[in-house]
């Protein structure tokens, strides 16, 4: 299977190699002299060195091209790698996406699939966690789930899971006023008005 790098410089030099065949060659009239005045015998070579030359640059601009989006991908496999090590999911969910959109090399499209792996681990790894401080807030159980809190201080989540996050995060800040309130209630026991 060919990627687009392979692709754009095969038609490349596809287009060089045409323009080598489009340069016309006057045929000599009888007599050995073209029907041009001034035109040496030297003229079809010159024209044919320049097609060879464009042909040339055209391969050499292409093949820049070419080595240019591999060290772009390259570069955005080592940030996406960082982010994972960071527990960056988001940083490293939006890298994948990115390099989803591009011609890799097979050795980079084998580093593009171990960094789905992981990133499948981190993301399942957050998933759990996420369950089990939405399951303390369900039960109520404040106090444990803003301890559980701690486990997402050093994690960029994605936008889903933030949003989460800052709900159930709301959610346990309002738990927690409320038993201290109805803790304060139950110690001044019947000293207040109206009890």
């Amino acid at each position: 299977m060919m990627n687009h790098k392979s692709v754009s410089y095969w038609l490349l030099l596809a287009t060089a190699v045409s323009l080598l065949g489009c340069s016309k060659r006057e045929q000599p009239a009888p007599g050995g002299s073209t029907n041009q005045p001034g035109v040496s015998q030297s003229a079809p070579r010159t024209v044919s060195q320049s097609t060879a030359e464009t042909a040339q640059s055209v391969t050499e601009t292409a093949k820049k091209v070419v080595d240019q989006a591999t060290t772009q991908a390259q570069a955005l496999i080592d940030q996406t790698r960082g982010f994972l090590s960071e527990q960056n999911y988001a940083g490293a969910a939006e890298g994948l996406q990115k390099l989803a959109g591009l011609s890799l090399t097979p050795e980079q499209e084998v580093l593009v699939a171990e960094l789905k792996v992981e990133a499948g681990k981190v993301g399942q790894v957050m998933e759990t966690k996420l369950g089990e401080l939405k399951q303390l807030v369900a039960e109520k159980k404040y106090q444990e789930a803003s301890a559980k809190l701690t486990d997402f201080a050093s994690v960029s989540l994605t936008p889903q899971q933030q949003e989460l996050l800052d709900r159930l995060k709301a959610e346990i800040k309002k738990g927690l006023s409320g038993q201290t309130l109805e803790a304060g209630k139950q110690a001044l026991g019947g000293l207040l008005p109206g009890n």
